[in-house]
């Protein structure tokens, strides 16, 4: 197994544990796509209006098997430029080819900017909401008063942690779950 950008175990197995956890509202599974597709640019656009980090992962059907995709480096850069040119404001996504077992899958992970939100799709004029796992339009006030209701209830939550030199730390990169619990002997570095 080998992934580019991902690049290490702990992150190739969020992705994993990613798919495992099936559709929801911060995360899309495509099997069939086209970039001239409206329903693609809908997501991309109501995941940059959520209050947290969203993936579309490309090359997996709705029930999470992998299938892959043919072309990955050449549909990543088409994909880049979809986000920035069709989305207003601009979109600089996050895309990693991922390289597993069974196939290659492109994660789009896109994190808006709070200040640039809500974002809107360029060619009609409209804004997208997330609600659920389903995508929904809006006017740009509703838009506002969405995101307004988001960001006053919403908080941060940590997705990794990455230590290098830190006491007795010296090189440490976990995906962190809801719940996370370290255990080890006594003076092992938990504590650091």
């Amino acid at each position: 197994q080998e992934s580019r950008g991902l690049g290490d175990v702990y992150k190739r197995q969020a992705l994993l544990d990613r798919i495992a956890g099936g559709e929801d509202e911060y995360t899309e599974f495509k099997s069939s796509f086209s970039l001239s597709d409206d329903i693609l640019l809908a997501s991309i656009v109501a995941l940059a209006n959520g209050p947290t980090e969203g993936w579309i992962i490309f090359g997996v059907h709705d029930e999470g098997t992998l299938i892959g995709v043919l072309g990955a480096d050449q549909f990543a850069r088409s994909l880049t430029r979809l986000c920035e040119e069709q989305c207003v404001p601009s979109l600089r996504p996050d895309l990693e080819i991922v390289e597993t077992e069974d196939a290659t899958v492109v994660v789009l992970r896109i994190r808006g900017a709070k200040e640039d939100q809500p974002y809107r799709q360029r060619d009609r004029e409209v804004y997208w909401l997330r609600r659920g796992a389903r995508d929904q339009v809006a006017t740009r006030e509703d838009a506002e008063q969405f995101l307004e209701e988001q960001h006053r209830v919403w908080y941060p939550q940590l997705h990794t942690v990455e230590v290098q030199w830190f006491r007795s730390l010296t090189d440490v990169d976990l995906y962190l779950k809801p719940l996370n619990i370290i255990i080890g002997p006594n003076a092992s570095g938990k504590s650091n």
